[in-house]
């Protein structure tokens, strides 16, 4: 969920991978670097943060380069980070609507970029847009017909 110009982690699933993800469920970080971040942007209505700074050599630092980067999660219907948050870690993220189609939260899978490599993220983007959709629905969110 966004907070302000970070993104916060409410749940978190574990893996059953030796070496994973901390939990960072109660975390915030960066809403402009992080998949889950970007989706907020990307289908809610809180605007740009103001500053946008690198956290790795990835990291959008350029609003247009950012906002380029949000149509095409808009028009995909999800997020991805490719190290933009921290070397080695890729996520994507899918937007949650409510029964009146804002965007409130996020589902993202996050891992070790050797366990989500480029080639793999349509397929788990795909996943976590099933997972959002499902959760959106529960929320009373309905697609037009």
């Amino acid at each position: 969920m966004r907070r302000g110009d970070l993104a916060l982690n409410i749940h978190q699933v574990e893996t059953s991978h030796l070496i994973g993800v901390r939990d960072w469920t109660g975390r915030a970080f960066p809403v402009h670097c992080t998949a889950n971040g970007k989706v907020l942007l990307a289908f809610g209505d809180g605007g740009l943060p103001r500053e946008l700074p690198a956290l790795t050599e990835w990291t959008i630092t350029d609003a247009d380069e950012l906002e380029e980067d949000l149509e095409r999660t808009r028009e995909r219907g999800y997020a991805v980070a490719l190290e933009e948050l921290e070397l080695g870690l890729h996520a994507v993220a899918a937007p949650v609507l409510d029964g009146h189609g804002a965007c409130v939260a996020a589902v993202s899978v996050s891992a070790p970029s050797y366990r989500l490599p480029k080639e793999r993220i349509a397929e788990v983007a795909a996943r976590c847009v099933t997972v959002a959709g499902e959760a959106s629905a529960c929320l009373g969110f309905r697609k037009a017909a």
